[in-house]
Formats: C-alpha cells, structure tokens, sequence
C-alpha cells in the first residue's frame, strides 16, 4: 500500500490544507488527518503542518510495513513502539542525523499522546530523562516524568563561507532577481522563507529600510545597506514583470510568470548554482551563518547608515556640516556647541532610609512567611467547620420529644431521678383543685402516688441518693416544707411556718443566707429551707424539720 501528502487548499480555515491519502484510492488515513485539523485549530503556519504531515507518512509507512495495516488503534501500540521506529531508522542504508530522528518521533509521540490519552507511556530505558514537574499553579508536590525519548545528536558547528567561495558562487548568477535574493541573505541574515514573504510594500526604499516578516509572524524593520538597496532598485526597474502579484521576488518565465516564487524555486536555484560552482555547502541557512560571522560583512557601513539616519534627522548634510563631520579614515565628530540646560536647585528633603539587599531579603521572607500562616489558617478554619457542618449533616436535627405520661388531667413539674430511671412529678387529677406528687419508671408502668394532701404538694425535688424527694405544700398564704419516701411514700413530719414561701434545696453541706441560716435534716441528707416574709413581715425565717426515731432503731428515720 502507497501513501502520499496531497496540498487540497480549503475555504474551512479549520481544515488542514495537507492532507494524507492512499495513493491508489485517495482514501484519507482519518487519525493522521484528525490530528493535522487539531493542529490547524492552533493556528499553525502552512509550513509547519506541511512538515506534521510528511513526518507522521513516514511513521504510517513504517507502521503498516510491521502490522500490515493502517489503522493505529490503543490496544496495538505498546511501551516499545517509539523505540522500534528509532531502530528501524538507525538501520536505514542512508544514516539520519539525530535531529531527523528526534524530530520525527517527537511528532510521533505527541499525536499518539493526544489521539490515545490513555494509551500505553512509551518507556526506553537511556533514551529518557526523569525530571520533576510543578504542579499545576505550583499547588502540591512536584511529581516525577520522564522526558521523550530522544538519542543523543553531536554538536554541531556551521563554518561560513568563506571570502574565495561567496565570489565564486555570486560571479554564476545571470539575472538581477537572483542577485537581489543572495544579496538579502548575505549582506541583511534574511531566512530563505523570510525573503519569499516580502512584498512590494514592504521595500522603503526612500529611508533605506525593509520590514520583514520573520517566524512567529514577527515583524522587524531592517536598515538596508548600500549594496542592498542598489540590488533591489535595478531588480524592480529593469526585470520584474509589470503585471505581477504583491509578492517581491515572483516567477520570470513561464506560465507561472509574475507569480510568487516557491520554496521548490529557492531550492532548485541553490542546487543549480552550487553545482555549476562547485560550492557544494552553499545554502540559504549558510549565507545566513556567513552574515552573522566577519567573513564577509563589513561592519563600518553598518556605522554609515546610522550616521545618515541621524543627519537626516538633524536636517544635516555631509557636504555642509553643522553637527556631524566626517574625518577620513578616522570616523565621525560631533562639531555642534553643547550646552548643560540651566536647571533650578531644590532643596534635598530628607530622604527615606534605604534598605540594604539583606533587609530587603527578610521583609520578603517575612511577608511570605506571614501569607503562608494566614493561608494556613484558613483552610484549617474551613476544615473545621467543614466538619462541623458534616457532623451536623449526620447526626440531623434534634429527636421528636417521646411523651412520659399519657394521664388525664394535668402533668406538671417533672424531676428525675439521679440514676435517670425514675421521675417525678406533680399532677393535677380530674375533679380535684389541687396536685399531689407521683413518681413513676420511665417507660410503660404506673405511677406511684406519694402524697395525699389536700393542701396541693408541687415541685419535687429528688435527694443526692435518690431515696427521698423533696416538695412543696401550700394552704392558703402558708406553704410547708415536707419530705417522703420514694419508695415507701411514707411522709415525714411537717412543720408549719408563717412564711410565704419555701424552698428546699438538698446539700451535703450547711448553707447560709443572709443574717439567719438553719438546717433541716432528711434522713441522711441536709436541706436548707428558708423563705421570706410577705411585705410587711420582719425579717426573715426558717422551718426545721423534727427527727422520729422508731423503737429499738438508731438510724433516723421519718
């Protein structure tokens, strides 16, 4: 099977005018195609894609030669298939130079890379370097790659042309075109594809400049020496074509008559004068390096034509000096008065203390320091509550409120029990004005009633131990001060107080409140009960509870 690069110019700007075919049948091989569109995305130039494209035909020729096909799909390519492409090159009869081999598997690599991201990384040990590689926005820690496979290329070193072989090469040109280009690359270092880019306006010839169009699509303006200039005038009047194309340099004979020349003309030019001369290393990128070399460029005309650009803006003339005079064989002189402009003095303010270099340093490493900590404790301020906000999200709101008692009447005042199994409250029954207390398991049992006053008893409060529970009895304006058993509901001795109000509180320890304190003894516990007047009482009172002691018993009991 046969393939070729066919040159299809399209009005689709997305579409790569070079495209690669089966030369018998004109079917398109789409991954390679696919791949020069992509390219043309990027807004390469023609001669780049045109390069893409007989690179890659040389792969697809080496490919269906081993596989016998010219479809390239994941599961066919390997981690060794760059390196046998590098071998079979190394063993062609005609040897590659190692950039034609870098270069080739370069551009290889890369449209393997972006048509199979997930294909197979392509290893040869020796061929590659390890390097770290930031991460993305220097975010994170370096990671380890390996450089593309490339071979080793010696260094090379282009020597000039020399005084004897630039002569005999420039006395075989005819025409005043081929002067003109040679003259171009010799006497100004254009680029071959630089001097087939310039067009008619781009000569000035009045200001002896020409703008160039180098790579990138730079442009660049270019002082023209005299040699140049004379070239390039004889060319445009005596032998360009009248009805030519914008270009430059165009075509001088034949069908293509007035056309821009090709880079095929350029070459097929140097080929038939190096051979008629002999000169077989003369090229365009030689002259090129002879320009940039002391060969054969003479530097003082250089110096010349600055000096005639500044006496053009001076409105001076060589003949008639009134700033620059030129000495023979010696240069140039400044004959103009100088004059110091007469400039006021101001008083020097104080000046602000200057930093030396090593201040400098640590206010910058101080600076970074402090944005590194801010940083810092923001993400660990957004780490917590973010975790706090995670903690919420699982444990979600607060549980339904689960009822203890589904009685008649009204439930009120509830206390639990130390040990969290009991609790206590006071419940106002149907048909009667006034609570008692009751205490009850928590869960599905019945309550136990411990009170059964008619004075109405309220606010149970349970002792440390859980054994007893304080509470509250009203009658009338008095309240009383009781106590009883939780779990016999056996009540102890009240005491009757004129007071309006009492509260009981039970402590381990004796409490003071204000001038008078008293105690008040529940079993084994202390409880303090103490309550003020009404307005218009004295002072302040207290109630204690007596102790009973039952026969033949020593531990009080209520």
């Amino acid at each position: 099977m046969t393939f070729c690069v066919l040159h299809e110019p399209s009005p689709d700007k997305t579409r790569c005018p070079y495209r690669v075919v089966v030369k018998t049948t004109g079917r398109e091989i789409g991954w390679i195609n696919q791949y020069l569109d992509y390219e043309t995305l990027r807004r390469l130039t023609d001669n780049t894609l045109r390069s893409y494209a007989h690179e890659l035909l040389h792969f697809l020729r080496w490919w269906e030669s081993v596989h016998h096909t010219d479809l390239v799909t994941k599961d066919s390519l390997t981690q060794s298939t760059l390196l046998d492409y590098v071998r079979f090159q190394s063993a062609l009869p005609r040897p590659l130079s190692g950039g034609t081999i870098n270069q080739r598997v370069a551009i290889v690599d890369k449209a393997l890379r972006h048509l199979f991201p997930e294909g197979p990384q392509q290893i040869a040990p020796g061929f590659q370097q390890s390097y770290w590689q930031r991460a993305p926005m220097g975010l994170g820690r370096p990671q380890l790659a390996l450089s593309r496979l490339r071979v080793k290329t010696p260094k090379r070193t282009i020597a000039p042309l020399s005084v004897d072989e630039v002569a005999r090469f420039w006395s075989s040109f005819r025409t005043l075109r081929d002067l003109a280009i040679v003259g171009l690359m010799l006497l100004q270092g254009l680029r071959s594809q630089e001097v087939l880019n310039l067009n008619r306006d781009d000569l000035l010839l009045a200001e002896a400049q020409i703008r160039v169009h180098g790579k990138g699509s730079k442009t660049r303006f270019l002082p023209l020496a005299p040699e140049a200039t004379q070239l390039l005038d004889h060319y445009l009047r005596l032998e360009r074509p009248a009805q030519s194309t914008d270009a430059l340099f165009v075509s001088l004979k034949g069908p293509a008559r007035g056309a821009r020349m090709t880079p095929a003309g350029i070459r097929s030019l140097f080929r038939h004068h190096s051979q008629a001369t002999g000169v077989k290393i003369a090229n365009p990128h030689r002259f090129r390096h002879t320009f940039a070399s002391d060969t054969f460029v003479d530097f003082d005309r250089g110096l010349n034509a600055a000096m005639a650009k500044l006496r053009q803006a001076l409105g001076d003339s060589a003949d008639n000096p009134r700033f620059i005079e030129t000495q023979a064989r010696r240069g140039y002189r400044f004959i103009a008065s100088v004059k110091a402009p007469v400039e006021t003095m101001a008083v020097p303010g104080p000046s602000p203390p200057q930093l030396r270099p090593p201040q400098r340093i640590l206010i910058r490493v101080a600076v970074a320091a402090l944005s590194l900590l801010l940083i810092g404790a923001g993400i660990l301020y957004y780490d917590l509550h973010r975790q706090q906000r995670g903690a919420l999200s699982v444990s979600g709101a607060l549980p339904p409120p689960v009822p203890l008692t589904m009685y008649r009447g009204f439930q009120w005042a509830p206390t639990f029990s130390p040990e969290g199994t009991r609790v206590a409250f006071a419940w106002d029954e149907p048909g009667k004005q006034l609570s008692n207390i009751y205490v009850k398991l928590i869960g599905a049992s019945e309550p136990v009633r411990l009170t059964t006053g008619h004075d109405g008893d309220f606010a149970p409060a349970w002792s440390p131990d859980g054994r007893y529970i304080g509470f509250l009895r009203g009658s009338r304006a008095v309240h009383h001060c009781s106590h009883a058993d939780s779990v016999t509901g056996r009540t102890g001795k009240r005491v009757v107080a004129p007071t309006t109000g009492c509260r009981a509180v039970f402590r381990s320890q004796r409490m003071a409140t204000g001038s008078a304190s008293s105690s008040l003894v529940f079993g084994w516990q202390v409880v303090t009960c103490c309550s003020r007047r009404r307005s218009g009482g004295r002072g302040s009172s207290c109630a204690h509870l007596g102790r009973k002691r039952r026969k033949n018993r020593s531990t009080p009991v209520c």
